[in-house]
């Protein structure tokens, strides 16, 4: 998942009512009839433009955070604010209304910090030493070494909403920030541009920038718990896991979820006793065991994700103190979105799909990491979105799509494993293999009713001659419909 990026200036920088004017007004007049992400590129741009980056750089490493502090100097956080506006911009995120503006400032307001340290507008002087230049190879590649054995960690932990993710957050963000500004650093001094300074090895600004991040990078990575460095999905923590899931009894795991209902009943004449049995006999017990309460009532205005009209929102998932979780479902909102007058027995398999949907997203944020990404590695080469709502938001809500797309899977493995099944054999594939890691004897029931399913549908499909092409295409009809648009941010009253 790639997060909202908070655009409040880094402490430290200095700001003011007024804009900067360090920049030439054309740079910044160019930019006023443009859209936000084009504003803010042109702004960007126009700033890194008159960066003095030999200087800067000098002047990052002396800011570096050291071993008895891990909070950096105010050119530090400036720099990463600007990498950080860049990235959001590359992950996708639309600036709208007054987000723009409030962007818009506090990077010009950064200017002042940039032009305080005489770190505007410099010119660069000439020069690599041969010396010079081995050394930096070799650490940019000792660098890239260190990073890249946790920068798929952190994008699987972010993509899929962890818990763990948030209590890792200051070896994260540290690692952003040596990533932006090694960024900063290849797209000028280090790639193919003169360095300041001929004196040789030990004086060289960019080395010395460089070994100080190698150095930060390899302390983040130290202060990584054991089991977030590797994806290997045969670590001992990833079979600890396993063997301790084949442990849990769901019946009894269920038995401690308190359902609650506004009505003092629950909704479509469901009984305490089906639900909780569905649940224990579809849902892997890793899944059970976090969930406190299940309510069945309306979402009050604050737990809405959008206060648009044209959302209907149906259920949820609560994280309350970072470790109890409850799931919200909305009956009112269930009836109005199902077309027609749908039966008392439509309804009740509508509240089945959406829990085994929720109960997905607790799943997702607790397996390990390895088993994430060897889900991943399974569906990577699928075709198409196996429901509507995931290639909705494919297009409105990246950052979402890997959870909802596993939990989606988990719902048509359920309930219409078939559709599953001729839809992508890989995401079926994938989740039953999930199903097998974590729920104790899934192989011999819940997995012979769903092959089951498959062979006795496909078996009818085929007696009326309909094909599973035929099915694909039907299954696959929202691929033909006009992509969904983004809904357009609201302002803030």
């Amino acid at each position: 998942m790639i997060e909202r990026h908070n655009t409040t200036p880094p402490t430290g920088v200095a700001q003011s009512e007024t804009l900067h004017t360090a920049l030439p007004v054309e740079a910044v007049a160019a930019t006023e009839t443009l859209s936000g992400n084009e504003q803010i590129d042109g702004l960007l741009q126009a700033i890194e433009s008159q960066i003095h980056y030999p200087a800067a750089i000098q002047q990052l490493v002396a800011e570096l955070p050291s071993e008895e502090s891990t909070e950096a100097g105010p050119l530090w956080q400036t720099f990463s604010y600007i990498n950080l506006v860049r990235a959001t911009i590359d992950a996708g995120h639309t600036f709208t209304g007054e987000e723009t503006s409030t962007t818009a400032s506090h990077l010009l307001e950064l200017v002042t910090t940039l032009e305080a340290e005489n770190l505007l507008a410099g010119e660069i002087a000439p020069g690599y030493s041969p010396e010079a230049r081995e050394r930096i190879i070799t650490l940019c590649g000792e660098y890239g070494e260190v990073t890249a054995a946790i920068t798929p960690i952190v994008a699987i932990a972010a993509s899929y909403s962890r818990l763990d993710y948030n209590e890792l957050q200051g070896v994260v963000d540290a690692l952003k920030a040596v990533a932006n500004l090694q960024s900063l650093a290849s797209r000028n001094p280090l790639n193919g541009q003169p360095l300041p300074l001929e004196t040789g090895l030990g004086q060289n600004p960019n080395t010395a920038f460089l070994d100080a991040m190698l150095q930060y990078t390899r302390r983040a990575m130290n202060q990584l718990p054991a089991e977030y460095r590797t994806l290997d999905p045969g670590a001992a923590h990833v079979r600890a896991f396993i063997e301790a899931s084949q442990e849990l009894d769901a019946p009894a795991i269920i038995e401690k979820i308190t359902l609650i209902s506004e009505t003092g009943s629950l909704p479509f004449g469901m009984t305490e006793q089906g639900l909780k049995e569905f649940i224990a006999g579809s849902v892997p017990p890793p899944a059970i065991e976090p969930v406190t309460t299940i309510e069945f009532r309306a979402f009050r205005p604050d737990e809405l994700e959008s206060q648009d009209p044209r959302i209907i929102r149906q259920g949820q998932v609560v994280v309350v103190d970072g470790i109890r979780r409850k799931i919200i479902i909305s009956p009112d909102a269930i009836q109005t979105s199902l077309e027609g007058d749908p039966s008392k027995e439509r309804l009740q398999l509508e509240i089945k799909r959406i829990l085994t949907h929720e109960f997905g997203h607790v799943l997702h944020t607790i397996l390990p990491l390895p088993l994430l990404r060897q889900w991943l590695d399974t569906i990577q080469d699928s075709v198409g979105n196996i429901t509507r709502y995931v290639r909705e938001v494919r297009h409105t809500k990246p950052q979402r799509l890997n959870g909802e797309e596993f939990c989606d899977a988990m719902d048509l493995l359920v309930g219409q494993p078939e559709r599953l099944m001729i839809i992508s054999p890989t995401h079926l594939k994938g989740m039953d293999r999930i199903y097998q890691q974590c729920m104790p004897g899934y192989k011999k029931g819940l997995r012979q009713t769903i092959m089951s399913r498959i062979e006795t549908k496909l078996a009818l499909y085929k007696a009326k001659g309909i094909s599973e092409d035929t099915l694909r295409q039907i299954y696959l009809k929202h691929e033909l419909e006009p992509p969904p648009q983004p809904m357009p941010r609201q302002q803030k009253t």
